[in-house]
């Protein structure tokens, strides 16, 4: 048994809206007329759509066209105020091929948002996506940079959740991933966190990482008010009614088992639907339960502690008592888990690819990564430091102060 070590993934510089964003605030320095500046990043967008043919959507009628309508009485808010608790989803687990037939059976105008220089070429393959947290302009340019390494546009594309908090534009990412087909995510800890703030919860409300749900806009000083997005009542019944677990059968990967995406984990040696939601979305590490006479009863989730997570190099070694354990270094079946939340611990890569983590601090300044299936392709970015990681308590465990809603 030995002290998890970290692997990082591969870096590349971000490239795109940034780097126009760059020249035209050059134009504006220099002189120019807004008219010619806009012209020329025209003609430059062009140049580079037409050099990538894949290159994708993101501008701001496209996350604008259904506005920002919030009336506070759609079924998840009217189940908060009977209950005060968040409504269960649906499906609590569900798979990638009835997700698929649900969005082709939806009565909905979702493709009249789609770029269609985003289809060109045959879709094939998987892209999932880690920890996003608001990074909107981030998420775009690893789709693309993904979308390039596929040779093609994706069949679909996953998120591990954590679409919100922290970062500029959490609203955006939602209003993203909700209008673009064949796009899914998992619910997360922050997830849960800003629904609950937006159905009411004055405990949320109360929390400054949830002001862009009490304020309604992302960056109040910009000065495009085009940017600003804030949550719609079908933003709210789309995140009340994701999933937790999405399933991806084998026959989509070439595996010889299904891959489960989840945004934390699982207790190992525990049936997918007895797993305890909280656990699904704030695991961490585990620690063997044992009787009186130091046999193996039960895991048990544990997060506090001064002493490091150790990584365990089999399942027996897992259960033995008093053990702190990542979780997934004991995963070991029967399905592979791709997860993220633990952006201390970055890229987690684990003996037989059983489990792999993909949470790579994009809101603190790190990577945001990405896992093409199948083959297990790893692609990432560098991005910006959007929020400061703050030691706490719980940082022993691989916990941030971003993590705990």
């Amino acid at each position: 048994m030995q002290h998890l070590e970290v692997t990082g993934s591969s870096s590349s510089t971000i490239q795109g809206s940034f780097k126009n964003r760059r020249i035209f605030h050059r134009f504006a320095m220099t002189g120019v007329p807004f008219v010619t500046a806009a012209v020329f990043l025209f003609a430059v967008g062009r140049s580079h759509l037409n050099r990538n043919k894949v290159a994708y959507c993101s501008s701001s009628n496209y996350l604008n066209a259904e506005g920002n309508v919030r009336t506070r009485q759609t079924p998840a808010d009217m189940y908060f105020q009977k209950h005060k608790e968040l409504p269960r989803p649906s499906k609590v687990h569900t798979t990638l091929p009835d997700l698929a037939a649900a969005s082709k059976s939806k009565d909905s105008t979702a493709e009249s948002y789609y770029c269609p220089a985003a289809s060109a070429g045959v879709a094939k393959n998987i892209l999932i996506i880690g920890d996003v947290h608001g990074c909107y302009e981030e998420l775009i340019e690893l789709h693309d940079k993904a979308v390039q390494e596929n040779n093609g546009p994706f069949s679909y594309v996953i998120l591990v959740g954590d679409l919100c908090n922290k970062g500029p534009h959490s609203a955006k990412v939602i209003r993203h991933v909700r209008l673009t087909p064949n796009w899914y995510s998992v619910r997360g800890n922050h997830d849960d966190g800003a629904l609950s703030a937006a159905l009411g919860h004055k405990k949320s409300l109360k929390k400054a990482k949830y002001a862009w749900v009490k304020e309604g806009m992302e960056e109040p000083d910009t000065a495009n008010e085009s940017d600003k997005v804030v949550l719609s009542d079908d933003d709210i019944n789309w995140l009340s009614d994701l999933p937790y677990t999405i399933t991806i059968p084998r026959e989509y990967t070439g595996d010889d088992e299904d891959t489960i995406v989840v945004h934390a984990g699982f207790i190992p040696d525990k049936d997918l639907h007895k797993q305890d939601i909280e656990d699904m979305i704030t695991i961490r590490d585990i620690r063997a339960k044992c009787d009186d006479n130091g046999k193996f009863k039960h895991f048990k989730p544990h997060e506090k502690g001064k002493s490091k997570a150790l990584v365990a190099s089999s399942l027996e070694e897992a259960k033995t008592c008093d053990n702190r354990v990542t979780w997934a270094s004991a995963w070991f079946g029967p399905q592979r888990v791709v997860f993220g939340h633990n952006a201390k611990r970055r890229l987690q890569l684990y003996p037989g690819h059983w489990a792999i983590g993909l949470d790579t601090g994009a809101v603190y300044g790190g990577e945001l990564t990405g896992l093409i299936l199948p083959g297990r392709k790893l692609v990432s970015i560098q991005t910006f430091e959007h929020s400061p990681v703050t030691q706490t308590a719980g940082e022993e465990a691989g916990q941030t102060d971003d993590d705990a809603t």
